[in-house]
């Protein structure tokens, strides 16, 4: 017969005990003392944290998806895309912006993004795309940041003057 009742209090102390030090690691369960306390004030030390007012963190730019201009039946519809994501790359190297992410469909738009530069930076790349030979009329951009959802943002009608 196998006696079940020598381990089971091992075992009890050392589960209270382990329990007891993971509750203390974790700042639970920590004694404090009574009365009034002092906090200070917590002060952010990360350089990526700071936000500088100028700069804006995201710039969609929304064209409308139409065909292109003269473009043939059965040739492909939108050349103008291609278009746009060379132009925004030869803008990025430039230095004054980065292409945040790859063009996608939107609605009724196809939606390319702009970051890395202030939001006067990247309302003049949006401008300089909006005025590009071939793509549609109607191009606005949206200023947003990556926390909201595709489509949220201040309207900004383009080319900016």
């Amino acid at each position: 017969m196998i006696n079940h009742a020598g381990p089971a209090p091992r075992l009890r102390l050392f589960l209270a005990a382990f329990t007891s030090s993971a509750l203390l690691l974790s700042g639970c369960g920590e004694t404090r003392p009574a009365g009034p306390t002092q906090t200070m004030p917590v002060q952010q030390t990360d350089e990526l944290t700071k936000e500088d007012p100028a700069m804006a963190q995201i710039v969609e730019i929304h064209v409308p998806l139409l065909p292109g201009e003269g473009v043939r039946e059965g040739d492909y519809q939108y050349p103008w895309i291609e278009q746009v994501e060379e132009f925004l790359i030869d803008v990025e190297d430039e230095g004054d912006i980065e292409v945040y992410d790859d063009g996608e469909e939107f609605g009724d738009d196809y939606v390319f993004f702009v970051s890395g530069g202030s939001e006067k930076a990247l309302l003049a790349a949006a401008s300089r795309v909006a005025t590009l030979d071939g793509v549609p009329a109607g191009t606005f951009a949206l200023v947003t940041d990556e926390d909201a959802d595709m489509g949220e943002g201040r309207r900004v009608d383009l080319p900016v003057r």
